[in-house]
């Protein structure tokens, strides 16, 4: 091959033909194979304005703009909440809840999915410390690979364990990728094998197991069960005061037999106001009304009113 090499580079367009064919002739392929491999999908991020990946034998990782690292999915189309496409999934909430965090806090993220929120606190605040629970167990391994990719298993735990109102079990759904969520009585039951058993805990029983003696904010996204969630905290509202991010979503609340405006009565009685994020990202009063608040956005912020 080096002999024909040398001749072709002699003959005027002979040596581009050669570049052309010897790939596909060479004893060991494998250097063009990758060589091939590697300007096809630079051509393709470029085109379609991919974020920064990085492939190894691992898996395939999409670093974010704070350079936190997060495990790709194919079979998860859009899993890492549009990360791939350099879109940030739920930019606005993330950035408002780590400003309101300080140095040394103690976070629980319920409904944590693959950790954009517990991980990106982690990473920020120094000395914080997140109790991170994502049931449904493959959206769990993700998790835990991103904890340990990112070096954060010092400042994020992670628990397969569901919240609720009572010690007892839930059945959730686990081919909804990002929207697996609690059966309720008002689901179509999917099939048996689309279905995981879990325990579950109440926040009380769960702050009293690990012994806290601080807890800052409680981040929740369960779709739909945050009522139960808060029903299942009274001991750890009247010690702790705690503030809580809620997503609250009506036709989510209505699966467990309840209205959204249940949630705003509840913390209201004990004591909290609230703020809201818009779907467009500005950080709101109430409006005066629960309508509205609603189809403006679904994240609040609820905390003691004063503080």
């Amino acid at each position: 091959m080096s002999m024909l090499r040398k001749w072709v580079k002699k003959i005027p367009g002979a040596f581009r033909l050669y570049q052309t064919i010897y790939p596909w002739i060479a004893p060991d392929r494998h250097p063009y194979q990758v060589a091939s491999w590697v300007r096809r999908n630079l051509a393709f991020a470029e085109k379609h304005r991919l974020s920064e990946m990085v492939f190894g034998r691992d898996g395939a990782w999409v670093r974010d703009e704070t350079g936190l690292e997060f495990l790709y999915q194919p079979e998860w189309q859009g899993g890492v909440g549009g990360l791939e496409f350099g879109r940030r999934h739920e930019a606005a909430e993330i950035d408002f809840v780590v400003s309101r965090l300080t140095e040394g806090c103690v976070v629980l993220d319920i409904g944590a999915n693959v950790g954009l929120h517990a991980l990106r606190i982690a990473n920020t605040i120094d000395g914080a410390r997140v109790f991170a629970f994502e049931p449904v167990a493959a959206t769990a391994m993700v998790l835990e690979r991103n904890i340990r990719r990112n070096h954060l298993k010092h400042k994020v735990t992670l628990f397969r364990v569901a919240i609720g109102d009572s010690e007892s079990e839930f059945r959730m759904t686990t081919d909804q990728f990002t929207g697996n969520h609690v059966i309720g009585s008002g689901d179509p039951l999917p099939r048996m094998k689309n279905i995981e058993t879990i325990p579950c805990m109440t926040l009380d029983s769960f702050v009293a197991s690990q012994g806290l003696k601080q807890l800052d904010l409680v981040k929740c996204d369960v779709e739909g069960v945050e009522l139960l969630v808060l029903r299942g905290a009274l001991g750890v509202i009247e010690r702790f005061h705690p503030r809580f991010f809620l997503e609250i979503y009506g036709p989510w609340t209505e699966r467990y037999g309840y209205r959204p405006q249940a949630v705003f009565d509840f913390l209201r009685d004990k004591g909290y106001a609230y703020l809201r994020i818009t779907d467009d990202g500005q950080v709101l009063p109430p409006s005066g009304s629960f309508e509205t608040d609603l189809a403006q956005g679904h994240d609040f912020y609820f905390h003691r009113e004063g503080t």
